[in-house]
């Protein structure tokens, strides 16, 4: 596989098993505190499926694109969109579309030009095919990606971690760390349920457990009552932690 990251900035691959709209929140907390340290952030979620059009309101890149803080052609920021909510395959099939890897180099390229680090939101799961040859994580083995872990507190947290390190590490792609998260913020519940659902004394045991376990960064991201207010998400992503992963990417 060629390798088209050396002429590129650091960069992160924020995924998680089954990513929803809870992995495009993490993603934009890293992007919220990666600004803070003077990072000039290019935001990218490769491939997205059933939305009308890239960046459509209510998307991962929509949310993503705003948490950049840029106005970034939204066919730069997502690439590959479909109408239909399948896999991705599936979806380009339904639209007699075959993706091809090399327009999502090009997107690639013309969104990190002038920028300080790249975070890539994976909206489709980290093995999902979103080419005939490429899934999420062969993509960040070629962009010279570190994985960045997003994982719901609860009963299957230590497992979830440990498959996507284990993921990585299969395709000798950097893991940069974990992010829990809430279980009900991850599949979009009203702000008042995740709260209510929200134990910190787990999260907490989860992330002693996990730094130990991975020796790498496991930062806790509370539950975030409003994602769209910048100084609400600046803080939760100060709150949490998630600086770390910043220098990792640069690691």
């Amino acid at each position: 596989m060629t390798d088209v990251g050396h002429s590129a900035p650091p960069g992160l691959l924020v995924t998680a098993l089954v990513p929803d709209m809870g992995t495009a929140v993490a993603g934009a907390a890293i992007v919220a505190a990666a600004i803070t340290t003077g990072a000039n952030v290019a935001a990218m979620v490769p491939v997205e499926c059933g939305i009308p059009d890239a960046c459509a309101p209510g998307s991962a890149g929509a949310l993503l694109r705003w948490a950049a803080g840029h106005l970034d052609d939204p066919r730069l920021v997502t690439p590959l969109r479909f109408d239909a909510d399948a896999g991705p395959l599936l979806a380009a099939q339904d639209a007699g579309i075959l993706p091809h890897g090399a327009t999502l180099d090009r997107a690639r390229t013309a969104l990190v030009d002038g920028r300080s680090l790249l975070v890539v939101v994976d909206a489709v799961g980290p093995l999902e095919p979103i080419t005939p040859s490429l899934a999420l994580l062969d993509l960040a083995a070629r962009w010279q990606l570190a994985v960045v872990a997003i994982v719901p507190v609860g009963a299957t947290a230590i497992g979830q971690a440990r498959a996507l390190a284990a993921l990585a590490a299969a395709r000798d792609v950097a893991f940069a760390g974990v992010v829990l998260v809430p279980a009900e913020q991850r599949r979009g519940a009203a702000h008042g349920d995740r709260h209510a659902s929200w134990d910190d004394e787990q999260a907490a045991t989860l992330r002693t457990t996990l730094a130990a376990m991975l020796d790498r960064p496991v930062a806790t991201l509370a539950p975030i009552d409003d994602v769209h207010d910048r100084a609400v998400l600046r803080e939760s992503a100060r709150a949490a932690g998630v600086e770390a992963f910043v220098a990792r990417a640069h690691a």
